[in-house]
């Protein structure tokens, strides 16, 4: 478990949480006594809305079992988003440019304090990402916008199959 993306963070918020604060909401699927190894060691936390999170300046967004589901909304939070690298991939992602809607980091966190460090140095250029990040979300992460993709994307498929 301590492998997975999302451990990683945690565990690096316990070492440094002048950086971030990150904290699991449940012990789903854990085997009992990696549940209880973790929450004797605080890294469960009771579980938030989204709302609660957007006056956060910066928020993380980060891989779990497949992409970071939460990157749409964390895109219209005003808030500069810091995502991981990844191999997986949502609809919209080839619109995100890095440094332009988001500030990117590498999934083992190499760079992670480094970027945070970037993001509070640089806060015209951290208030532009989350702009621009917004502004994003606002033009092409509606529901209309999704069904047209993959309306668009049943099409091609179509063209593929055989008559």
């Amino acid at each position: 478990w301590d492998s997975r993306p999302r451990s990683r963070l945690v565990l690096f918020s316990k070492e440094h949480p002048e950086v971030a604060d990150a904290a699991f909401t449940s012990p789903y699927s854990l085997q009992e006594d990696v549940q209880a190894w973790m929450e004797h060691y605080g890294l469960f936390q009771p579980w938030c809305y989204p709302t609660e999170f957007v006056c956060y300046k910066y928020l993380v967004s980060i891989d779990g079992n497949t992409f970071a589901s939460n990157l749409w909304w964390q895109l219209l939070s005003n808030s500069a988003v810091l995502k991981n690298e990844s191999d997986y991939i949502e609809w919209f992602y080839k619109g995100l440019s890095p440094y332009v809607h988001y500030v990117p980091y590498a999934l083992d966190l190499s760079d992670f304090q480094e970027r945070v460090t970037w993001l509070q140095q640089h806060d015209p250029e951290a208030t532009l990402v989350a702009e621009r990040g917004r502004l994003f979300a606002q033009e092409h992460l509606s529901n209309e916008s999704l069904v047209f993709y993959f309306y668009r994307l049943l099409q091609a498929y179509a063209v593929l199959q055989i008559p």
